[in-house]
């Protein structure tokens, strides 16, 4: 679901069409690759970082199919002694690798020192996203703005009908990727991947989304992985409706305890005020009227933003309690951001929320993938109407704005149905290495009643659960950290119902 890591906007990616120069150089293939320094391709690039390409099938279920590139970027270990790859994804659905392993290779901390030692740190771009082949949509289409939460049938018809108009420029900017850019194809990419590393089994991190990959990796090739650490998880087998009320009662939950934290905390910028009712006003008052968010003029960011907005993006400023540069402002910048709207200027809020800017924008992926995988249960006002009743039921305050409810309103109208859609993700690995599941137990996008779903749905698990707030752990470098670290180099597992505070 909700990325652990968007787009490092600070971080340029190597240009795509120069990527392919490689392909030119040296064809690759399944079993072989070869790697290039990527400051040969841009001079911008960090002299440390290593680029390449992975010749996969467009169609798996068509292997003689026409061929695509799977992008990739490495920072290779010094060690003799290393342990082989460790590819990581960070969610999204849509979320680069690549930006993650180039702010490493930047002097970002992503990755601990003791992976960098042990392992090649390798970002894959999943078909669709960044250095790969990139889903295209027409960005005046998709950055209109539509009626999620539709009054009535007439804006419900407007919406569709939006949605409709977006996928076709999809369609026709993209091709047929569109339609073989979901879970089960990511992960066939990535065993594709591995041979082409030449690593005899998988060391794989994935966090949030990233732990689907993870999930249906190991549902395929059961006996091809070495370890696999999923952090902050998802539950592919749920239902839409499921799915929905779930995230929604731990983005509401979420929210209140970011509410007690500025109860008891001075650095909060809402200290000493009722959170929770600021938040309900701020977006009553901003449906009314948007807000106007003066720092944006319409081209990076909206120029206001309406109640169901300011709401997407407050979820997003939940997902970590500290500062981290430069992924986020933390608690206190969102707590600053939502003081700043309520004095009648969102443009913290906005800027949070950048608009498309061209035809292969990173934005376009994530929904994309998300309506291959995803059924929404509904094809009729009335279907969406009750959702929203259903939301506003259980979580009052933040109104069931979701992702989970965003894909479903936004692939109404979508032209194919789901190639990937939810279904039984039982993962019949026993006598193979534990997967090792981390879940944080306040997680305003992927609750924790996900993880437990998941951990009893795989033979062979180890589970360790954070006593704390955000999205995923990993970048916390805390105890869950560490406990991951040494479960991917020594394979060394929790004990039954670890539970830790950092």
């Amino acid at each position: 679901m909700a990325p652990s890591v968007q787009t490092i906007n600070s971080i340029r990616s190597i240009p795509f069409l120069a990527l392919a120069c490689l392909n030119a150089a040296a064809p690759l293939t399944p079993s072989s690759m070869q790697w290039v320094n990527c400051s040969s391709i841009d001079p911008e690039m960090p002299p440390a970082l290593e680029c390449g390409q992975v010749q996969v099938p467009l169609d798996w279920n068509n292997v003689k199919s026409e061929h695509i590139a799977i992008g990739l970027v490495r920072i290779p270990s010094s060690n003799r002694e290393k342990l082989g790859s460790l590819i990581y994804n960070p969610g999204g659905p849509g979320g680069a690798a690549s930006d993650v392993v180039i702010a490493q290779a930047s002097g970002v901390q992503a990755f601990s020192e003791d992976l960098v030692s042990n392992f090649d740190i390798v970002g894959m771009d999943p078909r669709g996203v960044g250095l790969s082949p990139r889903i295209k949509c027409d960005p005046d289409l998709y950055n209109k703005r539509n009626a999620w939460f539709p009054k009535d049938e007439t804006e419900y018809d407007a919406m569709v009908q939006a949605n409709k108009d977006l996928w076709e420029s999809c369609e026709r900017l993209t091709g047929p990727l569109l339609y073989h850019a979901d879970t089960i194809a990511v992960a066939k990419d990535l065993e594709a991947v591995r041979k082409a590393l030449g690593d005899e089994k998988l060391n794989f991190m994935g966090a949030s989304y990233g732990s689907q990959i993870g999930q249906t990796y190991a549902q395929l090739f059961p006996k091809n992985y070495r370890a696999l650490a999923l952090d902050g998880i998802t539950d592919h087998a749920q239902s839409a409706t499921d799915t929905f009320v779930t995230e929604v009662s731990t983005y509401e939950r979420s929210f209140e305890r970011f509410a007690e934290w500025c109860d008891e905390n001075e650095d909060c910028a809402l200290h000493g005020e009722d959170v929770q009712e600021i938040l309900v006003r701020l977006v009553d008052e901003a449906n009314d009227n948007p807000i106007p968010a003066p720092g944006c003029d319409d081209k990076v960011c909206r120029s206001n933003m309406n109640g169901y907005e300011i709401l997407q993006v407050t979820q997003n400023g939940l997902h970590f309690v500290p500062v981290i540069e430069p992924l986020s402002a933390g608690w206190v910048g969102l707590a600053g951001a939502l003081a700043q709207a309520s004095q009648g200027n969102a443009t913290l809020l906005s800027s949070t929320s950048l608009l498309a800017q061209s035809e292969d924008d990173p934005a376009f992926a994530g929904p994309a993938i998300s309506c291959l995988d995803w059924i929404s249960e509904g094809n009729s006002f009335w279907d969406l109407k009750w959702k929203m009743e259903l939301g506003r039921t259980v979580a009052p305050v933040t109104r069931g704005v979701s992702q989970s409810y965003q894909i479903q309103a936004q692939c109404l109208g979508f032209p194919k149905k789901p190639t990937n859609p939810q279904q039984d993700m039982t993962v019949k690995n026993e006598g193979q290495p534990p997967i090792f599941l981390a879940q944080s137990k306040y997680d305003p996008s992927t609750s924790y009643v996900w993880a437990e779903n998941v951990r009893k749905s795989i033979e062979s698990v180890a589970f360790a659960l954070r006593d704390g707030d955000g999205h995923t752990s990993y970048f916390l470098f805390g105890e869950l950290s560490k406990m991951m670290d040494e479960y991917l180099i020594k394979g060394t597992l929790p004990s039954n119902h670890t539970v830790v505070k950092t």
